[in-house]
């Protein structure tokens, strides 16, 4: 807040009017084609159309983050959404059938679709990896808190605007709070995806031993929850590293005391 009552106005009155004019065109657009992300997405655009139009550019650079999470709160389009999500199940259909074969259990995999045989039972039973397990609102969840946990976290700035850091001369560590951002929210995605990929698999060998009832009801939702928790923990532990990281670079070497200059008094 200190910051946005600080930050310089240039109000940039041609810009915040096109802004503006580009973002009604586009919910005009997305009324018309019936395409619900771009209507949403038009209201991000008039956003920060208004913003540069009163404040102009550096306000809006303070803005960055909220804006961000607005647009991650935004549902993508259905057909990126079906392009991402299968690939998903597939692979984490395979990490399950990879893990249960490591447990000598018989299983035949059709795309993302589990046949096996639970101990007990009389005739093949089927899991169906389906669009919910695909681990992409797990993954678009852990994105999210990946910025919000790097905004909160990240590295204050000094007096003059720059980020304080001990090793300020290298170029890394004078943008390390960016580095460090980015590396997170990329971060999140690898680690959102082999979380999912275990949750399944764990699924998979449990529906052997105890069958299938265990992929539904309330072991699925509780294990979504586990899951996620730890997949939240690596990322703070992502964090972590990174911040060790930049306290201690490997490049920095503790001085001997026997290379030191002594000074004798006379």
């Amino acid at each position: 807040r200190k910051r946005l009552a600080a930050a310089q106005i240039q109000p940039q009155v041609w810009l915040g009017v096109a802004g503006v004019s580009v973002s009604l065109v586009m919910l005009w657009a997305g009324v018309a084609s019936a395409e619900l992300f771009v209507q949403r997405m038009s209201i991000v655009v008039m956003l920060a159309s208004v913003a540069i139009y009163f404040w102009g550019f550096r306000l809006l650079r303070l803005l960055a983050v909220p804006l961000t999470l607005f647009i991650l709160a935004i549902p993508i389009p259905q057909i990126v959404f079906n392009k991402i999500a299968f690939p998903l199940q597939l692979f984490a259909s395979r990490c399950a059938v990879s893990a249960m074969q490591l447990f000598d259990i018989s299983v035949l995999r059709q795309g993302n679709v589990i046949e096996l045989m639970p101990l007990g039972a009389h005739e093949p039973k089927r899991l169906a990896v389906v669009e919910a397990c695909s681990g992409i609102r797990s993954l678009m969840t852990l994105v999210t808190l990946a910025v919000v946990y790097a905004y909160f976290t990240g590295p204050r700035r000094g007096p003059k605007g720059g980020f304080q850091s001990p090793h300020s001369k290298s170029i890394w560590f004078r943008n390390f709070a960016i580095w460090r951002a980015l590396i997170l929210v990329v971060a999140a995605v690898p680690i959102a995806i082999l979380t999912n990929a275990l949750r399944v698999s764990g699924t998979g060998v449990l529906a052997h031993y105890y069958g299938t009832r265990v992929a539904d009801g309330f072991f699925h939702t509780f294990s979504g929850w586990v899951i996620y928790i730890a997949a939240a923990l690596l990322l703070f532990a992502t964090g972590w590293a990174l911040d060790r990281f930049a306290r201690f670079p490997a490049s920095a070497k503790p001085v001997s005391p026997t290379h030191g200059v002594i000074l004798e008094a006379k």
